[in-house]
């Protein structure tokens, strides 16, 4: 099987300018352009050195565990990660009460963030697995990836938004989510395309990677 190893040239300004749109195009750029931000709000100490960053890995849908978003590993966690915007269903949904909005996953969601863990800290799968199938091959390499080494397991929100400053006070995690996520941590998509981070005006959610 043929594959073809993409090569990330040198100068910059010869790249050809991406411009992504919605949650994972902000999931990919928050990790691009502002991974020390992300760290100093999860008060991990980790240098940018020390991460290794999984996007999008998957691990089936229907039978399967489910997907993540990101998962970051760092010298101190392993955080499972989920990102929402304020155009995801699970926000629309969430409650407002006493001036605070909540996100609210949905029950697989929250499942597959729950399965992974306990596969993390030694459990065995509960259905039985074909070791041929890209479910079991993609567990067994994310799994020897992300040894514990006495590292905690923390899933967490990533919610992006448009506002230039959203308090961690100003929305939080719905009840149910609650019960199986850390944190819900807010991040402002900055507007200044000058600095090659983002171009967000409008709060159309077009983003440049």
């Amino acid at each position: 099987m043929w594959c073809y190893v993409l090569r990330v040239p040198n100068d910059e300004a010869n790249v050809t300018e991406i411009i992504g749109y919605g949650e994972d195009s902000c999931t990919y750029w928050v990790f691009r352009y502002g991974l020390p931000m992300l760290l100093e709000k999860l008060n991990d100490n980790s240098t940018s050195e020390e991460c290794r960053i999984f996007y999008r890995p998957s691990l089936g849908r229907g039978g399967g565990i489910g997907e993540f978003d990101a998962i970051l590993s760092t010298k101190k966690a392993i955080y499972l990660i989920e990102s929402k915007w304020e155009h995801s269903e699970e926000y629309r949904r969430g409650r407002f009460t006493q001036g605070k909005h909540s996100v609210e996953l949905k029950g697989n969601q929250i499942k597959t963030h729950t399965e992974f863990t306990r596969f993390l800290n030694g459990s065995a799968f509960q259905k039985k697995i074909g070791q041929n199938t890209r479910l079991y091959k993609n567990l067994k390499y994310l799994l020897a990836q992300l040894p514990l080494r006495g590292r905690e397991i923390k899933s967490i929100i990533l919610f992006f938004t448009q506002e230039a400053e959203l308090g961690d006070s100003s929305i939080m995690l719905g009840k149910n989510t609650s019960e199986a996520f850390a944190r819900l941590i807010p991040i402002a998509i900055p507007r200044d395309s000058r600095e090659r981070r983002s171009e967000a005006d409008a709060g159309l959610g077009f983003v440049k990677l």
